[in-house]
């Protein structure tokens, strides 16, 4: 870099030698000479002007080239942090997706097992129903056949006592019948008092 800058001022001093007018020969007049010592002077002075305003250029862009460098080095270290702490959010969303779905995928399995416990008791429930149901029913005709037995048997009874009932009165009135047949019957005293008198004969 800066030997292409030396370079280039030596470039620019043979620049301003040739632009400055060929010296003249002993014969000219001396007002002449002054004239090309002023123009002489002022070919040096716009070179020198140019090589500062060259060296001006060259420091600022050494300066922007640094400028750039650091800029440069600066964006790609917070690149690297900016991949790095993506990735490391990445990671940490990917866990917690994954803790998400995991726990989604628990719930929906303890959903299912209680949708199946549900099912499971509501079938039971129903069936249990069904049969308590039956069973009442079973009842209610058990009920009946014992209430119509009873009614049977209470009517067969009560006509069994009716007619015992009635045999027993037909009895104490046949009773009554022969007992006051046996009292009105005095044949059997005509007969005793007939072998009383025969024994009292002999």
């Amino acid at each position: 870099m800066w030997s292409s800058q030396s370079d280039e001022d030596h470039d620019m001093m043979d620049d301003a030698a040739s632009q400055a007018p060929a010296q003249e020969d002993p014969g000219q007049q001396v007002g002449g000479d002054g004239e090309n010592l002023d123009e002489e002077m002022a070919a040096m002075k716009h070179v020198f002007q140019r090589m500062s305003e060259k060296k001006a250029r060259q420091k600022t862009q050494g300066m922007a080239d640094c400028v750039q460098v650091y800029t440069d080095a600066f964006q790609k270290d917070l690149d690297q942090l900016f991949a790095l702490a993506k990735k490391k959010r990445i990671a940490e969303a990917q866990g917690v997706n994954d803790t998400i779905q995991t726990t989604m995928s628990q719930i929906e399995e303890h959903k299912r097992d209680l949708m199946t416990v549900h099912e499971t008791y509501e079938a039971n429930f129903t069936a249990s129903i069904a049969r308590v149901e039956q069973e009442l029913e079973r009842l209610k005709e058990l009920r009946k056949t014992v209430v119509g037995a009873y009614d049977t048997g209470k009517q067969q009874v009560e006509a069994s006592f009716k007619d015992a009932f009635a045999n027993v009165d037909a009895m104490i009135a046949r009773l009554q019948a022969d007992s006051s047949a046996v009292l009105a019957d005095t044949s059997y005293l005509d007969a005793f008092q007939a072998e009383a008198a025969r024994f009292l004969i002999e």
